[in-house]
């Protein structure tokens, strides 16, 4: 966790683009809540919600649903981990 000053929204939009650009960044979420205004999301900065590792559909549709097996997940997750130290 960490305490910054600085405008949350801005904040935010560098988090998703971290998100988006690092070869794991799909597997972060980094939170940014502003003690004003309370939790700030992709959406508020008109940015496209999180799509799913192994559809692209919306992530939350899937996880809620558990549309996927676990093990299918997993083995995406390891192998996007795996990929990034074969890289490294």
């Amino acid at each position: 966790m960490w305490c910054v000053a600085h405008q949350a929204p801005e904040i935010k939009a560098r988090c998703a683009a971290l998100e988006q650009s690092h070869p794991l960044g799909r597997l972060w979420d980094l939170d940014v809540i502003c003690p004003r205004a309370g939790h700030v999301g992709r959406l508020s900065l008109g940015s496209h919600m999180r799509r799913c590792l192994i559809c692209d559909e919306p992530a939350h549709a899937c996880s809620r649903s558990r549309k996927h097996p676990l093990e299918q997940v997993v083995g995406c997750v390891e192998k996007m981990i795996d990929d990034w130290f074969i890289r490294d």
